[in-house]
């Protein structure tokens, strides 16, 4: 009796489980992503920043983890953003044994992580934060699996070689971590890091595929002005006396005139910043040894060096160790201040100092320091402590300086502030750097994440129609104004898109409606004309110029041309100037392509298999049906040389080299001459010149899907399930052409009526 109530209750219990998960499926929103971190929520910027891009994109974002630095305001703030904290572990744990100590921590943190995650969580995708690997990543992996969640890792460094700092790398619990670092992480359906060399080591260790995603700076850390610097210094003296003169309405560094301006002091202190977490992987007596250098060389007769005021900012649980040595010093020219700071003031004390200090050395060599990143994003430069990987983001002498223990830390501070603010080559030498740095500030977090991050899997591309030939309209009694060839919509829907019809001759607004809702347009080929108004060239010139400004505002929207889609490009590009010219013998005919120097420099075919450009330098597989060619001389005439990159070339009869591929320098922009939609999708026998066998085959769909992941990097999307349905092509009938005569096999028709 006692097993019959027993296993009753089970069957319960698991049917109820069975039925929340079916339920939770079938009702939680698409476009809901959750953020693990088993941090402090506030000072995991990366994971804040994934989660405010998220946001912006449309998403409903839950972000789990601890309490305590404050998140961003955008965050706090929005009604898009759930923040759910974590319970603390007790204090009396710390108390226990070693090992006792982070059992009852894991089972804590477990519990905790599960009970919200299991029952206020509906997500689509699930990112958590690398390290700590434990408890996190088995939880959320199983989460995922059993709700049918996108599982993905943010690999910021490895968890277990920061536990082998304390416990030494043999240690059971290091064993554990590492195993469950990499059998989860090659369980994820998607995974990213911080550098090219993880990257390489996750491959090579753990045959893991990640994407580097490189930390960026946010639009918050940027270069300031004089009165924004003495407005953050005058209100730091009032807490900080070190930032002050004793004067009202001034700072150590700054002061107002009687005019009221604002102006450097011409003599006042030099200013250096460090930011730091105070762990283990920042050794503080490098840069305690080089300041005492620089306090001994100041201390001579002949010094040409300013007073020093070193900031250091930053929580962590090694800073009671170190400010209680800090408060030794008693230094005549270097002063030492650990303010706390908002994030509102953070970065713009970066960007009133003079210099930044990095003493991040990584415990894997494979992270890179995100402090640096910030710096660099307010213009400052760094003297960085080097290690493994540091290349990819510090370059010695070219945008800021690598050191490699307190002896050239002590000479490169000595010989930087040397003769402060006057030096001329210093000045020279700080000027060139700040040049590479504002290179470096051009890509922002937003534009890298939205390049980077590809988590839209339901693309829909817009393809525009164009006016029906005098054949069509003869053979349908002129029953229909514009058509679509439906091996253009096949051709998308190979690669995993869904198509939208574009209609011609309509105002701008709509145009601006349907691109803001759909996530790339494509330009068919055809042979219409371009000065007829109202049709496609109108149309092309409308989405081509929309899609500009789009991508000026970081709003990343691609765009294809075919055969005269890539004509009609290149004529709204030259401001309505017709560049082609007349070809010979390139109609209705196979041909291999031509590459250029530096093709495998492009977008279209850095990352193309090896194969798949043998068989297009080898093969005729790419189908021309085209009487007019654009060349480079052409581009160059109307200077978009610099605009569009050439990576594939051919001749006609007459010998003339004519432009078979090209893409824009600066935006997701691409156009083929040929046809790579016709080899799958176009059977007409008298088209000889369409290539059908299987490598022609394998071409044609890497365009395709070439084309399909860059949409993928947008997130538009319509605001409803219902206005997505009446706007995909499904709802218009297919009318089979090929027995016409026609060039297809099947077209969309349609009539002037939207």
């Amino acid at each position: 009796m006692f097993l019959l109530i027993i296993s009753s209750i089970l069957i319960i219990l698991i049917s109820w489980l069975l039925w929340t998960i079916r339920s939770r499926i079938n009702t939680r929103d698409k476009k809901r992503v959750c953020i693990v971190v088993l941090g402090d929520i506030g000072r995991s910027p990366r994971m804040q920043y994934h989660a405010l891009s998220f946001m912006n994109e449309g998403y409903f974002v839950d972000i789990i983890g601890y309490f305590g630095s404050e998140p961003l305001e955008e965050l706090k703030n929005n009604d898009n953003v759930n923040i759910h904290y974590l319970t603390h572990v007790p204090d009396w744990n710390n108390r226990m044994p070693r090992l006792l100590s982070y059992i009852i921590k894991t089972l804590w943190q477990a519990n905790d992580l599960v009970r919200i995650l299991f029952t206020k969580i509906q997500s689509s995708y699930l990112m958590v934060q690398n390290p700590p690997a434990v408890p996190t990543i088995p939880i959320c992996w199983s989460y995922c699996r059993m709700f049918k969640t996108q599982f993905i890792i943010d690999w910021h460094n490895y968890a277990y070689s920061i536990m082998a700092l304390t416990i030494g790398r043999d240690h059971l619990l290091v064993k554990i971590t590492m195993f469950i670092e990499s059998f989860f992480g090659k369980r994820a359906d998607k995974n990213f890091c911080v550098t090219n060399a993880m990257k390489s080591d996750l491959n090579e260790r753990w045959s893991i595929e990640a994407t580097v995603l490189y930390d960026r700076p946010p639009l918050a850390f940027k270069p300031i002005d004089i009165s924004e610097k003495h407005s953050l210094l005058t209100r730091l003296s009032k807490t900080y006396e070190e930032f002050g003169n004793g004067e009202e309405d001034s700072s150590a560094l700054t002061e107002c005139l009687p005019n009221g301006e604002i102006q450097l002091r011409n003599k006042r202190p030099a200013l250096i910043v460090s930011s730091t977490s105070w762990t283990e992987d920042e050794d503080f007596s490098v840069l305690l040894t080089a300041l005492k250098e620089y306090e001994l060389a100041c201390c001579s007769e002949s010094s040409m060096l300013p007073n020093l005021i070193c900031a250091i900012t930053g929580k962590g649980p090694l800073k009671d160790f170190w400010t209680a040595i800090i408060k030794f010093k008693k230094w005549k020219h270097v002063k030492i201040v650990t303010p706390w700071l908002t994030n509102e003031d953070y970065p713009k004390l970066l960007a009133s100092a003079d210099l930044g200090i990095c003493l991040h050395t990584s415990t894997s060599g494979l992270d890179l320091p995100m402090k640096v990143v910030d710096m660099f994003g307010c213009g400052l430069p760094v003297c960085a402590y080097n290690f493994k990987c540091l290349s990819e983001l510090v370059r010695h002498e070219e945008n800021s300086l690598v050191f490699s223990n307190d002896q050239e830390l002590s000479s490169q501070l000595r010989t930087w502030f040397y003769n402060f603010p006057n030096n001329q080559q210093q000045i020279e030498k700080n000027q060139r750097f700040r040049q590479e740095l504002d290179n470096f500030q051009k890509l922002r977090w937003t534009g890298n994440w939205r390049d980077v991050v590809f988590l839209n899997v339901r693309p829909i591309i817009g393809i525009v129609a164009q006016e029906t030939s005098y054949h069509m309209r003869n053979v349908y009694d002129n029953q229909y104004s514009s058509y679509i060839a439906a091996s253009y919509v096949k051709h998308i829907e190979s690669a995993g898109a869904r198509v939208v019809p574009i209609r011609i001759g309509q105002r701008e607004s709509y145009y601006e409606n349907i691109m803001n809702k759909i996530n790339g347009v494509l330009f068919p080929g055809g042979s219409t004309f371009f000065n007829t108004t109202n049709g496609y060239a109108d149309t092309v010139r409308k989405i081509y110029w929309i899609a500009v400004r789009m991508n000026e505002q970081e709003d990343y929207f691609p765009l294809w041309g075919t055969c005269l889609g890539f004509e009609a490009m290149t004529y709204i590009a030259a401001g309505d100037v017709d560049v082609r010219v007349s070809c010979k013998g390139v109609n209705n005919v196979a041909l291999r392509l031509n590459f250029t120097k530096n093709y495998s420099k492009s977008r279209l075919f850095k990352n193309a298999p090896e194969d798949i450009i043998d068989i297009l330098k080898t093969q005729a597989v790419t189908a021309n049906f085209h009487k007019f060619c654009v060349t480079k001389e052409g581009l160059e005439k109307v200077n978009l040389s610099n605009t569009y990159r050439v990576m594939t070339v051919n001749y006609d009869d007459n010998g003339l080299t004519y432009i078979s591929t090209m893409e824009h320098f600066n935006m997701p922009f691409y156009g083929t001459q040929f046809h790579p939609e016709k080899n799958s999708f176009e059977w007409a026998n008298r088209l000889r010149g369409i290539p059908h066998s299987s490598n022609a085959i394998k071409a044609g769909q890497y365009f395709a899907n070439f084309f399909v992941d860059e949409a993928r990097k947008n997130n538009h999307s319509f605001e409803s399930r219902e206005e997505e349905i009446a706007h995909l092509i499904y709802n218009y009938p297919i009318t089979y052409t090929g027995p016409t005569n026609s060039s297809f096999e099947q077209c969309y028709l349609f009539d002037d009526t939207l």
